[in-house]
């Protein structure tokens, strides 16, 4: 039986965003030593390092997709409209 693989619309944005795709590489090939040696898009992850992973193309830190910033907006909006207001997201 052959199963039909879609790709997610994280997976598709995570591959045409240069700083996503430079992620994935460090998670699967490993962060520099030092944070200085990162881009400066990349270092608020060097803290995170030892819990980030990637999957079918997709960056995940634990459990949680990173949200490529292409659509960081989508995705807050479609929440905020989900919970009827935004400020108990970001708590």
């Amino acid at each position: 039986m052959l199963l039909e693989r879609r790709t997610s619309p994280s997976s598709h944005s995570t591959s045409n965003d240069h700083s996503m795709v430079e992620l994935i590489d460090l998670i699967e090939n490993g962060f520099p030593e030092a944070k200085d040696n990162l881009p400066t898009e990349l270092r608020p992850y060097f803290q995170f390092r030892d819990k980030l992973i990637s999957f079918d193309g997709v960056a995940l830190y634990n459990d949680h997709i990173i949200i490529p910033p292409s659509l960081r907006d989508k995705v807050l909006r479609a929440l905020y409209l989900a919970n009827q207001g935004v400020s108990q997201m970001c708590s």
